[in-house]
């Protein structure tokens, strides 16, 4: 499968790689057969058809409405900070120094619910605290956070 082919498309720079992921990955299965018109710019892909002239500037408006001004996508439970996505859920690492996120705790107001686990910690807001192979480095700071989070028992997750 070809990976990192552009195709050139009304003066636009076009990913093809990304339309065929989209019918190999999002329909769950890889496709038999892809069919790709010059004459429309269409792709048909195990029935499924999409257009070659999509707007890529489109898909990153539709994406960036998500985000917070904060850097918090709540649709995927992401930080972003620095141009670097870090996970709101995961193996986290207390640190003094060189942290990813700066966390202020707190009880009211709070940007993310956390909620301390032993196992599971695969959804949002589901946090385990480890000495190695962290998911993301934080430092617990009183002023000046990136975000703000409140441990809870039950409903944890983006606010």
């Amino acid at each position: 499968m070809v990976l990192a082919q552009f195709l050139l498309v009304k003066g636009k720079m076009k990913r093809l790689s990304f339309i065929l992921l989209l019918c190999g990955l999002c329909l769950g299965c890889f496709a038999q057969a892809i069919i790709i018109d010059g004459n429309t710019g269409t792709v048909t892909c195990n029935g499924v058809t999409r257009s070659l002239y999509e707007e890529s500037e489109d898909a990153e408006v539709a994406s960036a409405t998500s985000v917070s001004k904060d850097g918090i996508d709540k649709e995927h439970c992401t930080f972003t900070k620095d141009g670097k996505t870090f996970r709101l859920y995961g193996k986290v690492r207390i640190v003094g120094n060189f942290e990813d996120i700066k966390v202020r705790i707190v009880d009211n107001f709070e940007d993310v619910r956390v909620r301390l686990v032993e196992n599971f910690e695969d959804e949002c807001g589901r946090v385990r605290i480890v000495d190695n192979f962290e998911d993301v480095k934080v430092k617990i700071v009183d002023n000046f956070e990136d975000i703000k989070v409140r441990i809870v028992d039950n409903f944890e997750g983006v606010k």
